[in-house]
């Protein structure tokens, strides 16, 4: 039998867990479609997910179709929770991207767009909500060629689109308009097809028409729009139809090597860490030892060894036991007790690692209600962060305090609600902030030689900072011979500026700089890989302050569609949010705005546009980057033991507190 691994990706309230269920029915696997809105999906099984109405952790679920079995993979479709839809995309073979057929494309839908086409995943478009009063055909049509693609073909006709009699027909070759379009879109793609289309055209049988077809779903260069309504069922024999079809080729590689991937971690009933693992070739058998590998912050390829210890399948809607994961299996294992999100099985894997969505914007600091718990609260905390890393948690040891990263305020709530439930500790969340960067400005140096008057360990190390207009992070050079010291001297350092520069000068992580060692030296036997660790920070930030840094602050990049007898109201109010735009673009009885909005001030113009429009005004916006700031410096509380303060930072390392 073999396997398929498909995402069902959508922005918010498009109807994707619903669809979920519907393909789940019309297959066999449940007598009863489950609902959102009563929280009985199979799906959402988190009780968070069931009150909310909101699918907040992907979930796995298979059926099988004609001797195909499609492991599904639902995928959350609000954006605070865009890190579980990365990880799901690191492993499927295809997508179903859900779009509303009344709502029509929003960020969300362009973000993941955006992401599909770089990835090249090939992906179907499933227009749900036609019986839904308002739903567009033409319009919508236009809409997903205009922001998503122009390779989008539609594969059918609605008729009675709005109504409960909705219902797709498909488009046949008897059908001459369809047929030319199909060969306008496949020629757009390929010379070889459009000059057998120009001059030999009869000769073109439909079977040429579908291998080429296939060929370029496959390499996701032409997109098939099937129409339909999860809730009443029409069109969903089509989907699965498609699913079956245009998945058929699917080439799972064979090699004797196993190679997998981490993409999302579980606990068990008894606290055990279960790993799902998409297996992409070779085998993984119960009972033996297995490999997997992750990256460190310096670039260095770490290793573990564990035993499996338990094995289970996806199955028919259920999971069940196994001995073995053959290329192609989405199978959960247990045993990998040092496991994390991303690790790879088998083999290191050389696919960049670059993150696919922006990374939080927001940071905020956590407390336990009762103080005495703060120990218990950062150990729940870092059991959720092998769920979803991005939420990065960062501890104050001297201010008994914990912050971490966040998407939003839905999020926290979330948060909120399991630690409540999993580990019983109540919290409060104090202020909110933007999550800021530093940035140096000029070149500094700085070096502290062993022996001299108040450097404390047997080392010297110098280092010269220097701006790197590449924006590509942290760039690590020597400009010492590699073996003035053993290795073991010259990787403490290291990874200790990278873990040092996660604090500039007024608490921000440091971007875009070269970081040089100019110094080293060591005493034989006395000096430690420890005393160049402890020296490192006191030298590195004397070269950033003299360096400086100017602080950058995260915006969206935003489109704003404004009703003609409301722009100058508007665009007040977009001045008063620190907001830069261009000369808005009328559209008959509506002006179109494009521009950057500080991401600090986004949620609150957001809330307040639908009473200035009177509810006609739609913000779509995104994440887009960093832009210097102005204005008071904004600091973050330190947890480093400050070593821009040399006399409290020696104190603590020196452990003389």
């Amino acid at each position: 039998m073999r396997n398929i691994n498909i995402g069902i990706l959508a922005h918010v309230d498009a109807g994707k867990t619903s669809l979920t269920e519907r393909l789940l029915f019309e297959t066999g696997i449940i007598s009863e479609i489950g609902s959102v809105d009563k929280g009985n999906t199979q799906t959402d099984s988190m009780e968070m997910e069931r009150q909310r109405g909101i699918t907040i952790q992907s979930a796995v679920v298979s059926f099988t179709v004609n001797n195909m079995k499609v492991n599904l993979i639902d995928t959350p479709g609000h954006p605070e929770f865009i890190s579980e839809v990365e990880r799901a995309l690191r492993v499927l073979d295809g997508v179903i991207l859900v779009i509303s057929s009344v709502e029509g494309i929003q960020t969300q839908t362009r973000v993941l767009m955006k992401t599909l086409a770089k990835l090249k995943i090939p992906t179907i478009f499933f227009i749900n909500k036609i019986d839904r009063v308002g739903a567009r055909y033409e319009s919508l049509l236009t809409e997903i060629h205009d922001k998503l693609t122009p390779h989008a073909l539609a594969m059918g006709f609605v008729y009675n689109i709005g109504t409960s009699a909705a219902h797709m027909e498909l488009f046949t070759e008897n059908n001459q308009k369809f047929m030319e379009g199909l060969a306008n879109r496949l020629a757009d793609n390929n010379e070889r097809f459009l000059e057998r289309y120009l001059y030999s055209a009869e000769d073109l049988a439909p079977v040429d028409f579908e291998s080429e077809f296939l060929e370029q779903f496959k390499q996701a260069q032409l997109y098939p729009v099937l129409f339909g309504s999860a809730i009443t069922g029409e069109g969903i024999p089509h989907l699965i139809t498609a699913i079956q079809n245009c998945h058929s080729s699917v080439h799972y590689e064979n090699t004797s090597f196993t190679r997998g991937k981490v993409f999302k971690i579980e606990r068990g009933k008894n606290d055990e860490k279960i790993a799902y693992v998409r297996v992409f070739s070779g085998e993984i058998k119960i009972r033996e030892s297995l490999s997997y590998y992750r990256m460190n912050q310096t670039g260095e390829i770490i290793k573990f060894t564990n035993k499996v210890t338990g094995l289970k399948h996806f199955f028919s809607g259920k999971t069940t036991d196994g001995t073995i994961a053959a290329s192609g299996d989405i199978v959960k294992i247990m045993g990998l007790t040092d496991c994390q999100v991303g690790d790879d099985i088998g083999v290191p894997s050389n696919e960049t690692t670059e993150t696919l969505f922006s990374p939080p914007s927001l940071v905020t600091t956590i407390k336990a209600s009762d103080e005495n718990e703060t120990i218990h609260l950062f150990r729940a905390l870092k059991k959720l962060a092998e769920q979803d890393p991005f939420i990065h948690i960062k501890q104050n040891p001297l201010q008994r305090e914990l912050s971490i990263h966040l998407y939003g305020e839905i999020q926290k709530e979330v948060i909120r609600d399991q630690l409540k439930k999993d580990a019983q500790i109540d919290i409060e969340f104090l202020a909110t902030q933007p999550i800021y960067i530093e940035k140096p400005i000029f070149t500094g140096e700085a070096v502290e030689r062993m022996g001299d008057k108040g450097n404390p360990f047997y080392s010297t190390v110098g280092f010269r900072i220097d701006p790197n207009p590449r924006s590509t992070g942290i760039e690590y050079h020597l400009e010492v011979e590699l073996g003035s010291l053993p290795l073991s001297f010259h990787k403490a350092i290291e990874e200790t500026v990278y873990e040092t520069l996660k604090q500039g000068l007024y608490g921000w992580e440091v971007r875009d700089l070269i970081v040089t060692l100019t110094d080293t030296a060591y005493a034989s036997p006395v000096s430690t890989a420890s005393d160049f660790r402890k020296l490192t920070p006191l030298v590195l930030m004397r070269a950033l302050a003299q360096a400086t840094t100017q602080i950058y602050e995260p915006i969206h990049r935003f489109e704003l569609e404004v009703p003609a007898n409301y722009l100058s109201r508007i665009l007040f109010k977009l001045t008063q949010a620190s907001s830069t735009y261009q000369d808005p673009i009328q559209n008959g009885q509506v002006f179109m705005i494009y521009g950057m909005i500080p991401i600090k001030n986004i949620q609150s113009f957001k809330n307040q546009l639908p009473g200035w429009t009177q509810g006609e005004g739609v913000l779509l916006s995104e994440f887009y980057g960093y832009q210097p700031f102005d204005g008071e410096v904004p600091s973050c509380t330190r947890y480093d033991h400050n070593p821009l303060n040399r006399k409290e930072y020696l104190l603590h390392v020196l452990n003389s507190v």
